[in-house]
């Protein structure tokens, strides 16, 4: 018998291992959907070799394509081709989306078609604009959906997501909110293990008008992500972190990661420096503000290459 459990970690899919004899497989499941059995005879995993160590990796707030130009709006087909282009140029090998829809509405998900302003249905939905592989996008999982986009250039050998903290006390009282996820991919890149996590974590406004809890939250998610990577040769943690003071991300700095964005670079609104890629155990060759696109997000984006030590 061949059993795989983990109660604290969600799966799109799983691999097991069974004997070569094995004739039954059984499989439970905790929710109310119908399991689904393939069986793989071969897999072909792709690797960085030592020619090619360089990775050029990306992360964007889809804002859940809600933030059109008030004055000058586009047709939702208009701002979808926008993103279109945006990610052909990006070219990046991991791209991570956050807020890529609201998983607070139970029937929303990443393959319908939505409809723009005016109600006009709109012929792409949003994975067939983002072309993501997989993430945090089922129903009622998360309402900060993450996602990850990667190349044929690579592929990884696991995907999970990791819980993260939702709730603290401040003055003696629990404070709970929304539940969060990192997306997590881990590569095998030039013989090292390398995990990627996609995150869209708590906001200020994510806690109503406690600040002060949402930053309790928000550090004990950093720490959780930190200590989750510590078993990984390399790591890279993309994404919308929503500190809401240019200081917070000196918890990673201390812990050994660099970053592009030290805190000065606003990448939310004109005053938030909120998106970040934060890597260690690989060499930040270089990074680039993604701001010249007319989307309907509030964000800007970032891109940055690079290198496997």
């Amino acid at each position: 018998m061949v059993k795989s459990q983990n109660l604290n970690t969600y799966y799109d899919s799983i691999e097991v291992t069974v004997p070569a004899n094995a004739t039954t497989l059984y499989v439970s499941s905790r929710n109310p959907v119908e399991a689904k059995i393939q069986k793989v005879a071969t897999k072909t995993y792709y690797t960085l070799t030592d020619i090619s160590k360089e990775l050029t990796l990306a992360c964007f707030n889809c804002g859940q394509f809600h933030y059109a130009d008030e004055k000058n709006p586009l047709t939702a087909n208009e701002y979808f081709a926008n993103w279109k282009k945006m990610i052909t140029d990006v070219n990046a090998d991991i791209f991570s989306f956050e807020d890529v829809i609201n998983t607070n509405i139970a029937n929303e998900s990443i393959t319908e078609n939505i409809t723009d302003k005016k109600g006009a249905v709109v012929s792409d939905n949003v994975n067939s604009v983002l072309n993501a592989n997989s993430g945090a996008t089922m129903y009622n999982l998360s309402g900060a959906a993450s996602c990850l986009r990667f190349s044929s250039k690579i592929k990884p050998e696991t995907m999970n997501i990791i819980p993260l903290t939702y709730s603290g006390i401040v003055n003696g009282s629990e404070k709970i909110t929304q539940r969060y996820y990192a997306v997590r991919a881990v590569y095998e890149l030039c013989g090292k293990k390398v995990a990627f996590y996609s995150v869209h974590l708590c906001a200020d406004g994510h806690m109503g008008s406690d600040t002060a809890v949402a930053k309790t939250v928000r550090k004990a998610q950093y720490e959780g992500i930190i200590e989750d990577s510590k078993r990984f040769d390399g790591v890279v943690i993309l994404g919308d972190f929503n500190p809401s003071q240019t200081n917070e991300y000196e918890v990673f700095k201390t812990s050994g990661f660099s970053m592009v964005n030290d805190g000065t670079i606003f990448t939310l609104r004109g005053n938030i420096p909120a998106d970040n890629i934060i890597v260690k155990g690989l060499n930040l060759k270089s990074h680039t503000l993604i701001d010249s696109y007319v989307l309907n997000t509030d964000h800007f984006g970032f891109k940055a290459v690079v290198t496997v030590r």
